[in-house]
């Protein structure tokens, strides 16, 4: 009897559970999952808002463009021209580059300058550009400036 029990304990007894670091638990891969898709999520949203509001700005550049393209025609104009247009006009679509945006109106208005005194050579000018953004809300440009029919000489 002696001699089995010596024997016993000196056969080598096979672990029962494997060892837990050999692999990941199926948690361990659903928790580091979840993980991962918040990140993508995440990364993806910010992309698509920088999609956004560089579609924006596109809009908004569109519109200053015509604003500003405007704004050089009517600089460009001899003063007798400018004077005869009347107080306001409101712009063509497709001549100003409106045509691009969702719907975009434009207005001009030319007006006598009040403390100009006596003189009657002095207007202000405004451009404004209207349309409606992608969000759905009405935006806005518009430039403004004063014409003298004195014009710079070379």
């Amino acid at each position: 009897m002696n001699t089995s029990r010596e024997q016993r304990q000196h056969v080598p007894v096979a672990p029962r559970h494997k060892d837990r670091r050999a692999g990941f638990t199926l948690v361990e891969v659903l928790l580091a999952l979840c993980i991962v898709a918040a990140l993508l999520g995440g990364v993806f949203g910010l992309a698509r808002q920088s999609l956004r509001i560089a579609d924006e700005m596109k809009s908004e550049l569109r519109a200053a463009q015509a604003a500003e393209s405007e704004m050089e025609r009517l600089r460009a104009m001899a003063w007798s021209q400018l004077v005869k247009l009347g107080p306001s006009y409101a712009l063509n679509a497709q001549g100003a580059g409106l045509a691009a945006l969702d719907g975009a109106s434009g207005v001009v208005r030319i007006s006598p300058v009040p403390d100009a005194g006596d003189k009657d050579d002095i207007r202000a000018v405004s451009v404004r550009v209207a349309w409606v953004g992608l969000d759905g809300r009405k935006r806005e440009v518009a430039l403004a400036t004063l014409m003298t029919s004195r014009r710079p000489g070379p």
